[in-house]
C-alpha cells in the first residue's frame, strides 16, 4: 500500500464524506441567522437599541459569527465522516463484501486505487441483493454524497427532537419565525412519547455499535490485516469508541455524579447558601409538593417563615444577605448603580466573602441568568462561575441565543461528553433556566479542595420570570389542555390579556412557576445529598432562603416583584437555617425577619466581623432566644425602578416617574457596564416608596406628586393589602410614621423636607 493510495483514498472519504455533512450545516447555519435572529431580553424588544448596538459591536459580532460558523463546519465535517463509517459497517454486514477470498495483486490494488478503470467484461461483479441495493464500497459518489446527506440532516433532526423534548422553552419562539421547527416542537411535546423522543439521536450510534459487534464476531482474523479492509478497521475502531463514549455518558443534561468529598477536617465551619430566585413562602403552607426538599430540610431544621428582602430584586437584596446591612448601608439602591471609576467598577466593601477569605475560606458563587449580579461589582468572592451582564455579554449571549440548530449538541452531547463550548453565554438564557448546571457547578466547587474550608453560594434562577424549566418540571403541575401563548414561559412582558385568556394564563403561570421552583428543590435535595454522603455536611452551616418573592396577578398586584410593596407574595420568602449542634431544630418561627440576618448569622456562627452596623441584621441563632424581643423588632424595605410599565393598577397616581423604560440607561466604554444616568440617580432615590413591618401593621410611605400618601395595612389579615387602614388607626400611623422617619433619616443622602424624604444634592 503506497503513501499515495492513503491519500487519495483519505481525499475520496472526505470528498465523498465529510463534505456533504459540511454542506447541511452550512444550511443550518444559514437557517439559524436568517429565521431566529432577534434582539430581545426578558421577551422584550427594542429595535432601535438593538440597532444602535449592533453597530456598535459590528466587528465582535462578525468575529464571534465565525467562530460559530466554524463550529458549525467542524461539526458537519465529524458527522459526515461518523456517517461514512455508518454505511461502511451497515454495508458490510448487509453485504457480506468481505465473505469472499481475500486475493491481493496488482490489478485489484489499481481498482481499489483507482489507477485504472474496472474492465465489466473481465472484472467479477460482487453478488447483490434481491432489490439490487448497491454495497457502499461500490456506490456511485454522487449517491453516496446524497445519502451522507440525508443521514446527517437526519441525525440532526433526531437531535433537535430530543433537545425540544427536554428544553422546550429554549425552542418557545421558533415556530413563530420558522414553521418546521413549530411542527418539530408539536411533533416532540405531543406526539411523540418522552421516551422515544430521548432514543431518537441514538438510533444511529446504537445501530454502528450493532454493525460493528456483527464484524467482530463473523470476520475472519485476516480480514484485520487485508489492505482493502483498512477503511473498515478503522470505522470499527472509531465507531466502538463513540458508542463507548457516548453511551457511558448519555446526552441528557441529569446531574454528573458526584465526587465524593470528605468531612472538612478543619475547625472552620463551612457555610453553604442556596437561595431560589422568586421563591415565596406561602409555597411552604400551600405548595408543599412543590418543594419537598426544602420541606423535609425545614421540618427536622430551623424555619423562618416571614423572611423580608431589603429590597425585593436581586441585586440590592442580595448586598443585604451579603453584608448584613440595609441598602443605604452598603450602596446598592437598585438594579443598575453607577460604577465608581467606571472602568475599575463597583467594590461591595466588609462582606462576607471578603471577611471569609480573609480568614482562610475557599469562597465561591456559583448561578445562572439571575446570578449575573455577582460579576456587575467586587464581591470578594475568590471564584465567580455566574454570567456576566454588561452591553458586551448581552450582545454575546444574543449571538448565540440566535443559533437554535446548534443547541442541540450545546445542551445535550457536548456537555455529557465534558466538552463545553458557548458555557457562560448558555447560563445567561433565561429561556434555558436548569437548575442541574448550577448543582454540577457547586458540587465541582466543593470537590476541588475538600479538607479547605469553605463559603459557597449556589444560587438558582428558574423561580424567576419567565419561567423556564426544562422536562419534566414544566409540565408537572400545568393544565395538558392549555393553549395559551405562554405554554412553555411567560412569553411577553406587559403585553396584558383579559377575561377568560387572562383567567387560563394566570393559572398557567402559577403552574410554570411551582414547576419551575420545583425543578431547583429536585437539585437542592441532590447537592445536599451528595455533600451528606460525602461527609461534607459534618460540618457545614446550611442556608436555604429566596432573595424575594413574586406577584403571580393575585389580589390584583400584577405580575413581577420590587415595582411596589403591597402584599405579602413578593415580600416574603421562606429562611432555613441548620448546622452541626443546631439546638433549635424542628421549630418554626413566625415573626418578620430580615435578609440582611443572613450575613449577620454567618458572620456569627464563623466568627468574622462584616461591621454590621445597629438596627440592621442580626444573629438569629442567638435572637430566637428571645422570641419576644426579635418580634417587636421592626424591619424595613424598599422597592426598586420601575423598568417596565407596572401590571397592576394600584400604582395609578402613586409614582414619580422621572425617565420610562431603558431610555435613562447608559454604559462605561472601557468596561461595557450598563447603569443608570447619574442624573436619574437622585430622582430613583426620590421616588422610592419604603416600609416599615412592626407589631402587627405594615405602613408604606408613597410619595406622589401630589405630595406623599401613608397608607397602613393588616398583613396577616389581610393578605392583598385590599384595605387601608390609616384612616381608622391614627394613632398606629403616628407610631410607624416615627419608626419609619427614624430609619429613612438613617440614610446620609437623605434630608426631610416637609412630608417628603428628598436626597441632599437633587439636580
Amino acid at each position: 500500500m503506497t503513501a499515495g493510495f492513503i491519500v487519495r483514498r483519505t481525499v475520496r472519504v472526505l470528498a465523498t464524506g465529510a463534505l456533504p455533512g459540511a454542506l447541511a450545516y452550512l444550511g443550518m447555519f444559514a437557517l439559524s441567522v436568517g429565521f431566529h435572529a432577534s434582539a430581545d431580553y426578558m421577551g422584550v424588544e427594542d429595535h432601535s437599541v438593538s440597532d444602535r448596538v449592533m453597530a456598535l459591536f459590528a466587528d465582535a459580532i462578525t468575529a464571534q459569527q465565525l467562530g460559530i460558523l466554524f463550529f458549525y463546519v467542524s461539526l458537519g465535517l465529524a458527522l459526515g465522516l461518523i456517517g461514512t463509517v455508518f454505511l461502511g459497517l451497515r454495508d458490510a454486514v448487509f453485504y457480506r463484501e468481505f465473505s469472499a477470498p481475500i486475493q491481493s495483486n496488482w490489478s485489484d490494488f489499481a481498482l481499489e486505487a483507482g489507477v485504472v478503470e474496472p474492465d465489466p467484461a473481465t472484472t467479477p461483479q460482487p453478488a447483490h441483493p434481491a432489490r439490487g441495493h448497491v454495497p457502499f464500497w461500490g456506490r456511485s459518489r454522487l449517491n453516496h454524497c446524497a445519502t451522507i446527506f440525508g443521514l446527517v440532516l437526519l441525525q440532526h433532526v433526531f437531535m433537535l427532537v430530543a433537545s425540544m423534548a427536554a428544553y422546550p422553552a429554549v425552542y418557545a419562539f421558533a415556530g413563530a419565525q420558522f414553521a418546521p421547527m413549530g411542527w418539530l416542537l408539536t411533533l416532540s411535546i405531543d406526539v411523540l412519547p418522552g421516551w422515544l423522543a430521548a432514543f431518537l439521536p441514538w438510533f444511529f450510534p446504537l445501530s454502528a455499535l450493532v454493525f460493528a459487534s456483527i464484524l467482530i464476531v463473523r470476520t475472519p482474523p485476516r480480514f484485520i490485516a487485508h489492505r482493502r479492509a483498512l477503511p473498515l478497521t478503522l470505522a470499527l475502531g472509531l465507531a466502538l469508541g463513540l458508542a463507548v463514549a457516548l453511551t457511558a455518558r448519555p446526552p441528557r443534561l441529569a446531574p454528573r455524579p458526584s465526587t465524593p468529598t470528605s468531612a472538612a477536617t478543619s475547625s472552620h465551619l463551612n457555610v453553604i447558601l442556596l437561595a431560589v430566585d422568586s421563591m415565596r413562602a406561602d409555597l411552604l403552607r400551600d405548595h408543599p409538593e412543590a418543594v419537598p426538599n426544602l420541606a423535609a430540610l425545614a421540618r427536622r431544621a430551623t424555619l423562618f417563615t416571614r423572611a423580608i428582602p431589603t429590597v425585593p430584586r436581586t441585586y440590592p437584596s442580595w448586598a443585604s444577605m451579603m453584608t448584613g446591612r440595609y441598602p443605604h448601608d452598603h450602596g446598592i439602591r437598585h438594579m443598575f448603580p453607577v460604577p465608581p471609576k467606571h472602568d475599575n467598577g463597583l467594590v461591595i466593601e466588609h462582606g462576607l466573602p471578603e471577611a471569609l477569605r480573609a480568614a482562610g475560606y475557599r469562597t465561591g458563587v456559583v448561578s445562572d441568568f439571575a446570578g449575573d449580579v455577582f460579576r456587575r461589582a467586587d464581591w470578594g468572592f475568590e471564584t465567580v462561575d455566574t454570567p456576566d451582564f454588561t452591553l458586551k455579554s448581552n450582545v454575546a449571549t444574543g449571538g448565540v441565543k440566535l443559533h437554535l440548530h446548534l443547541m442541540p449538541w450545546l445542551l445535550g452531547i457536548g456537555r455529557a461528553l465534558g466538552f463545553e463550548p458557548y458555557r457562560e453565554e448558555l447560563l445567561a438564557l433565561e429561556r434555558l433556566a436548569d437548575p442541574t448546571m448550577v448543582e454540577d457547578a457547586a458540587l465541582d466547587f466543593v470537590a476541588a479542595d475538600p479538607d479547605k474550608p469553605f463559603f459557597l453560594v449556589a444560587f438558582f434562577s428558574a423561580g424567576h420570570f419567565p419561567f423556564a424549566s426544562p422536562s419534566p418540571w414544566w409540565r408537572k403541575f400545568t393544565d395538558p389542555d392549555y393553549a395559551g401563548r405562554s405554554r412553555f414561559l411567560k412569553q411577553s412582558f406587559g403585553a396584558a390579556l383579559e377575561g377568560i385568556e387572562f383567567e387560563a394564563e394566570k393559572k398557567h403561570l402559577g403552574e410554570l412557576y411551582r414547576g419551575a421552583v420545583a425543578a431547583s428543590d429536585a437539585s437542592i435535595g441532590r447537592l445536599l445529598d451528595a455533600l451528606r454522603k460525602g461527609g461534607a455536611l459534618d460540618n457545614t452551616l446550611v442556608i436555604v432562603t429566596a432573595d424575594h418573592g413574586e406577584n403571580l396577578y393575585e389580589y390584583g398586584l400584577g405580575m413581577g416583584h420590587g415595582d411596589h410593596l403591597y402584599g405579602r407574595t413578593t415580600l416574603e420568602v421562606p429562611l432555613v437555617i441548620d448546622y452541626p449542634g443546631n439546638p433549635d431544630r424542628a421549630r418554626t418561627f413566625e415573626m418578620p425577619v430580615s435578609l440582611a440576618d443572613i450575613g449577620a448569622t454567618i458572620a456569627a456562627q464563623t466568627g468574622v466581623d462584616i461591621h454590621v452596623p445597629a438596627n440592621s441584621g442580626v444573629d438569629l441563632t442567638a435572637a430566637i432566644h428571645a422570641p419576644e424581643a426579635l418580634a417587636r423588632r421592626p424591619i424595613f424595605s424598599e422597592i426598586d425602578l420601575w423598568f417596565f410599565p407596572p401590571e397592576t393598577h394600584r400604582l395609578d397616581g402613586k409614582r414619580i416617574v422621572g425617565v420610562e423604560g431603558f431610555a435613562g440607561f447608559t454604559f462605561d466604554p472601557k468596561s461595557w457596564a450598563i447603569f443608570l444616568e447619574p442624573h436619574y440617580q437622585p430622582l430613583s432615590l426620590l421616588a422610592k416608596h419604603r416600609m416599615v413591618l412592626a407589631n402587627g401593621r405594615k405602613l408604606l410611605y408613597v410619595p406622589t406628586r401630589d405630595g406623599v400618601r401613608w397608607e397602613l395595612y393588616d398583613p396577616l389579615s389581610d393578605p392583598g393589602d385590599a384595605v387601608d387602614l390609616a384612616t381608622k388607626e391614627p394613632d398606629k400611623v403616628k407610631e410607624l410614621q416615627s419608626i419609619l422617619w427614624q430609619w429613612m433619616l438613617s440614610d446620609p443622602s437623605m434630608k426631610r423636607v416637609g412630608d417628603f424624604l428628598l436626597p441632599t444634592a437633587m439636580p
